[in-house]
């Protein structure tokens, strides 16, 4: 006959599918690297010069708003050295960047 009805109905995923390396490492593949994520709210970067600054799937994001109100996203590493261009704090939190918008 198969699976029992508990098998089934089972709630929730399998614990693995939450802690192994292994599955982690292809959701950021074929998820987080294909597709849109919010990661803030357009509040959360009001003024010209204001960030916000996320971890998403093991990578540091930055986005900026310029003098013109447009919004920009980048990887927040300096391309000439290779640093990170601002902290990563725990909680978005929006900030003041140093010419990076």
């Amino acid at each position: 006959m198969g699976e029992s009805l508990e098998a089934r109905l089972s709630p929730a995923l399998a614990r693995g599918a939450y802690l192994d390396d292994p599955v982690w490492a292809r959701e950021c593949e074929l998820l987080f690297a294909r597709s849109w994520c919010a990661i803030g709210r357009e509040s959360d970067v009001e003024s010209a010069g204001s960030y916000l600054c996320v971890e998403l799937a093991g990578e540091s994001v930055l986005v900026t708003r310029d003098d013109g109100g447009g919004l920009h996203g980048f990887f927040n590493v300096c391309r000439h050295r290779g640093a990170q261009l601002v902290d990563v704090p725990g909680e978005p939190t929006a900030g003041r960047t140093r010419g990076v918008t």
